[in-house]
């Protein structure tokens, strides 16, 4: 397993390097799309556009720099799913904090943070980083 992965990504023409120092596992397959499929039954009503558009419920907003307040648990074991990459990643709180603190301001992010028992699910959305909650 690597410690550090790059990849580049293409965003409307543009090209930024996306660095996952701190992920500990890339989850790929049968088990990555297992795990987005029960994720989009749980929380999505369509696919139709980015899978935040078409949250079942209805969500509350935050900014980025209020994830800390929200009541996220900080454990090793957080799903993170970068929905325009189709990466699966199992993480830690922390190590999402610091991926997105360290976005430039013109990188774009469609991202998932949820449990692996789905109580609930944050989105980072392209909009300003802003973060979409159900279940929190």
């Amino acid at each position: 397993m690597e410690n550090q992965m790059e990849k580049m990504v293409i965003y409307f023409g543009e090209m930024i390097n996306i660095k996952f120092v701190e992920y500990r596992q890339r989850i790929a397959g049968n088990e990555k799309k297992n795990i987005i499929d029960a994720m989009k039954k749980r929380y999505v009503n369509t696919e139709k556009g980015l899978l935040w558009n078409a949250f079942i419920e209805k969500t509350q907003c935050y900014s980025f720099e209020k994830i800390l307040s929200i009541g996220i648990p900080n454990t090793r074991n957080i799903f993170f799913y970068l929905e325009r990459e189709d990466e699966l990643y199992i993480t830690s709180l922390q190590a999402i904090i610091n991926f997105v603190k360290s976005f430039e301001p013109w990188d774009v992010i469609d991202a998932y943070i949820f449990d692996n028992e789905m109580l609930w699910i944050v989105a980072i959305t392209h909009e300003d980083n802003l973060l979409l909650t159900i279940g929190i």
